[in-house]
């Protein structure tokens, strides 16, 4: 199915803590072998950026290549016992830990998931005193890596809910788009839970009950959770702006400059397009592939400039940069001001 906004992304990100979870659960840790890394069209220098963004076909083809050993339901349940809110980035993660009750960080969650997972999009229906809450994707999983990537929505879920009801907590029923039916493992690691394959979409079905549970993790008392009775939750809907083709790829772009300037054709091979497919799409948003490089250098130059310790060279060498005096006049053009006056006003004490 083609993507039917032709302005928004299409191909999927993950933030590349994720990565690092997978490497850790398969035992096998290839984070600092850049030619292995390179095997997969991934940036050899990924190490201290849980943040960044990775493609996310990419990151399947490293997991599917390790996990070959491995049965897909076994890495699934390890994943289960292995996942945490604190593996959720910075904004999501402080939301949840924010939030007065169990209601609260689900509205928070299908706000904020897809800066985990971008093609990650949620939403809650009260019926009753039942929950369901649904993850639409666009094409039905038909392999083993989409099988994983359903999951991954799922167990992302039942991470947020199991931080205020403790990690014995089952849902009642989980949907799957997945045809496959699932095998003993599956089974036996949800034993109080009906599972059923081959639905319209993926969801998760909880009690309604559930949503006042103030979190186990610091003995909040317990709310009221601001969810309408009947319908479609309360609450703002994802931001869909924030994974533009623009954006998206400016995230990519972020994370490959350490290897120097990404020219456009293998970006264009990362993101799985050809030049002229990823041309024509900037041009929907009148920019060129230079604007975005220079979107991407300087949100990366900014954020390293705020770091007194960090050197103006430094900061021009990691945004690829080869002649300090080149990146300070492109820097002037973005901010106005030389990156020693923009450091001096903006370091981070």
């Amino acid at each position: 199915m083609k993507n039917p906004n032709p302005t928004s992304c299409d191909f999927p990100l993950i933030r590349v803590a994720y990565l690092n979870l997978f490497m850790d659960i398969l035992g096998k840790d290839d984070r600092d072998n850049p030619a292995f890394l390179q095997r997969f069209n991934l940036p050899p220098n990924l190490a201290g950026k849980p943040d960044a963004y990775l493609p996310l076909r990419h990151v399947w083809s490293v997991v599917q290549w390790r996990a070959r050993n491995i049965d897909v339901e076994e890495f699934t349940v390890r994943l289960g016992y292995r996942l945490r809110v604190v593996h959720f980035g910075k904004e999501l993660c402080s939301a949840l830990q924010r939030a007065p009750s169990l209601g609260s960080a689900l509205e928070q969650f299908t706000k904020l998931a897809n800066r985990e997972l971008s093609n990650s999009y949620y939403r809650l229906v009260r019926n009753g005193d039942e929950v369901r809450i649904c993850s639409s994707v666009a094409d039905l999983p038909v392999t083993d890596v989409d099988r994983i990537d359903e999951w991954l929505r799922i167990l992302s879920l039942m991470t947020v809910i199991r931080h205020f009801t403790g990690d014995g907590w089952m849902p009642q029923a989980i949907m799957l788009r997945s045809r496959h039916e699932p095998g003993a493992t599956i089974r036996n690691a949800f034993p109080r839970t009906d599972i059923y394959s081959g639905r319209a979409e993926t969801a998760v079905n909880i009690s309604a009950s559930l949503l006042s549970l103030a979190t186990t993790r610091n003995y909040r008392r317990h709310v009221t959770a601001g969810i309408t009775r009947g319908g479609i939750v309360a609450g703002a809907a994802p931001d869909a702006d924030i994974w533009s083709f623009p954006a998206a790829l400016q995230e990519i772009v972020q994370t490959y400059l350490d290897n120097g300037y990404p020219d456009i054709n293998s970006m264009a091979n990362v993101i799985g397009c050809s030049v002229r497919t990823l041309q024509r799409r900037l041009q929907q948003f009148d920019l060129s592939y230079t604007d975005i490089v220079q979107r991407a250098r300087f949100s990366v130059a900014t954020d390293l400039l705020r770091d007194p310790e960090t050197r103006v060279i430094d900061a021009a060498i990691a945004v690829g940069y080869d002649d300090p005096s080149h990146f300070t006049r492109a820097f002037k053009r973005m901010a106005g001001i030389s990156p020693n006056q923009y450091r001096k006003l903006n370091y981070v004490s």
